[in-house]
């Protein structure tokens, strides 16, 4: 599987065979994974905390108190967020968490934590870190695959011109995928 991630995500850098760009691509954080979750006022503070759930809720409402339509989605979202809960996961909301953030003064590690409920990054690697030694490997071994795949297609098609008149082509094919095994 990571030798596909390396030959669909990072084919430029295979094909120069740097495998430290190759690593370097396969361990960015850049691929959303996003969280549908509503999250009530409580199930924030257990994220930020007491006082960071209280910095979002008042910034809310503070929000909630101007006489414009903005305002009004304000209250709404401080009443859902009390009750059955507020997603965070879409583009609008994360956008929604940042303008909360600059109007509130929120810190960064707040505001990254809140939007982080609802969206959080992950590398084609997944939860570990691949070294260029582990790509190298990840690919001579599905060529090294490849090629045994390939051998087998060949030689049962080989032997199966064996006892017919095709046999010289047979034999010849047989001969032909001996040499490309003891060339490995």
């Amino acid at each position: 599987m990571l030798a596909d991630l390396i030959r669909t995500h990072a084919a430029t850098e295979l094909a120069a065979l740097d495998w430290d760009a190759v690593a370097a691509i396969m361990n960015r954080t850049n691929l959303p994974v996003r969280n549908p979750h509503a999250y009530t006022i409580g199930e924030l503070s257990e994220i930020v905390g007491l006082e960071g759930a209280a910095v979002v809720a008042y910034t809310i409402d503070k929000a909630g108190e101007e006489d414009t339509p903005m305002g009004g989605l304000m209250r709404s979202i401080g009443k859902a967020v009390s009750t059955v809960g507020v997603s965070l996961h879409t583009d609008e909301r994360q956008g929604m968490i940042d303008q909360l953030a600059v109007g509130g003064g929120w810190p960064d590690v707040l505001r990254d934590a809140i939007k982080s409920a609802g969206v959080t990054y992950v590398s084609l690697a997944g939860e570990e870190t691949v070294t260029a030694e582990q790509c190298k490997t990840a690919i001579e071994a599905d060529d090294a695959l490849t090629k045994r795949i390939d051998w087998t297609r060949r030689f049962n098609a080989a032997m199966n011109q064996i006892g017919t008149s095709e046999q010289a082509a047979g034999v010849a094919a047989l001969r032909k995928i001996a040499d490309e095994t003891e060339a490995v």
